[in-house]
């Protein structure tokens, strides 16, 4: 069972990676769009800032 629960939980910690690192990409998109046309840009940032944070809450 703890062999189990170990290898469930290194899964776990490799797709938390994978969405971290997805998520700072997308980040530098939206920060590079907000440079270019403010107004567009805020909601998909807001979006984004609320999806990190729903992230944080599983890691």
């Amino acid at each position: 069972l703890r062999q189990k629960l170990e290898r469930k939980i290194r899964c776990l910690e490799g797709e938390v990676q994978e969405h971290r690192e997805q998520l700072h990409d997308r980040m530098q998109q939206i920060h590079l769009a907000r440079c270019e046309d403010p107004g567009e840009t805020i909601l998909l940032y807001d979006l984004i800032r609320f999806l990190q944070d729903d992230i944080r809450t599983y890691v």
